[in-house]
């Protein structure tokens, strides 16, 4: 289990890494408003032949300042490449951005929280 999102974007799984708040979930945002999909956000979990996200958070994106979307997502098991991401790089999602976004899934209550991010018992 890693801190990271994940999008299957060209053929590859790209994984942002980086601290809270570096932009990992808005470079994914992105890369699904250009036409990829959504593998895991903020919670990464990998193996030998996938990459996926936990169960009770599979399809579900968080922005900050905009909140919750649950998005189609699927697991990858495409080649994998790995993208530190460092506050302050990445600027936030304009508000054209956003709407285009969620129009690609449905909001989620802002206080939905599933009692165990990890989806392990």
């Amino acid at each position: 289990m890693r801190h990271a999102s994940a999008v299957l974007y060209g053929g590859e799984c790209l994984i942002f890494t980086g601290e809270a708040g570096s932009g990992k979930s808005t470079r994914v945002a992105r890369l699904i408003l250009a036409g990829g999909m959504l593998v895991a956000d903020d919670v990464v979990l990998e193996d030998a032949s996938k990459i996926h996200a936990p169960a009770n958070i599979a399809g579900v994106l968080a922005l900050r300042g905009f909140g919750l979307l649950r998005l189609p997502y699927t697991r990858s098991h495409a080649p994998r490449r790995e993208i530190s991401c460092h506050a302050g790089a990445t600027l936030p999602l304009t508000q054209a951005e956003w709407c285009a976004l969620s129009k690609l899934g449905a909001h989620l209550p802002e206080d939905w929280m599933p009692e165990n991010k990890s989806g392990t018992q």
